[in-house]
């Protein structure tokens, strides 16, 4: 029994962990995790979360306390994924799901793709070379734009995993910025100003922030400072990899 236990609630800690990486609620993660447990007939369930570390304790009805916790190294934006997984645990919740059976449900959740590599690429095309030309930029302006977004998108996909996000981004801005005054150095480009614009686009935390605020308004302020110092700080690499592009380029240039 105690076995059991202890897989179920590996179960849940792993559907957890898999929500908050693809960007779920602070709140929707306690609440799965807490719902999965009374389902299997826990008495009770005390879960804390925030962004990088849940913890969870299930009481059995044999009055035995099951403790696991799960450190969260990185969280991106997947909607599709988190769809699924609050799919899974709700079948799970209503089925009562044999546990042995749930790490193979949660398995092909996780290795589902819904885009395919060339579909982003288009998507960084479209987005750079649409915004370039939104903010007043010529169409050739939002080719180049284009260009440079699916440019640093290969980038992104080359990169071993493990490096630092804000290092990332700082090194896709510095490439951006610096491709930009040299194609207008070339006179390929009539607006170097509004391809970076474009590119930039591309690298915005908006979707960061936006959840920063959501935490807030949820109650949850430690989760959604974390998230708010995050977002500033991608801002801010932002920021940092186009100023140096710029200062650099004008020694040059």
């Amino acid at each position: 029994m105690d076995r059991e236990w202890d897989l179920i609630l590996t179960s849940a800690m792993d559907i957890g962990k898999a929500m908050l990486e693809s960007g779920g609620e602070v709140h929707r993660v306690e609440d799965t995790i807490h719902r999965i447990c009374i389902a299997y007939g826990a008495t009770g369930a005390e879960v804390f979360s925030i962004v990088s570390l849940i913890t969870a304790t299930a009481s059995t009805p044999q009055g035995i306390h099951v403790s696991q916790s799960r450190r969260v190294y990185a969280s991106s934006n997947n909607m599709d994924r988190l769809e699924r997984l609050n799919a899974l645990s709700r079948k799970i919740c209503r089925e009562k799901t044999p546990p042995h059976e749930i790490p193979a449900l949660l398995a092909g959740v996780l290795s589902s793709r819904p885009y395919s590599k060339w579909c982003k690429l288009l998507g960084a095309m479209l987005a750079s070379g649409g915004f370039a030309v939104f903010f007043g930029g010529t169409w050739l302006d939002g080719m180049m734009s284009a260009a440079i977004g699916l440019g640093i998108t290969l980038l992104g996909m080359f990169i071993p995993e493990g490096i630092n996000q804000a290092v990332q981004i700082t090194l896709y801005s510095f490439l951006s910025g610096i491709t930009s005054l040299l194609l207008a150095a070339c006179g390929l480009i009539h607006n170097s100003d509004k391809v970076m614009i474009g590119t930039i686009m591309l690298m915005i935390p908006g979707v960061a922030f936006g959840n920063a605020l959501r935490e807030f308004l949820k109650g949850d302020t430690a989760t959604g400072m974390l998230r708010l110092i995050q977002s500033v700080i991608l801002a801010t690499t932002i920021a940092a990899g186009f100023a140096l592009a710029l200062v650099i380029g004008g020694m040059l240039l």
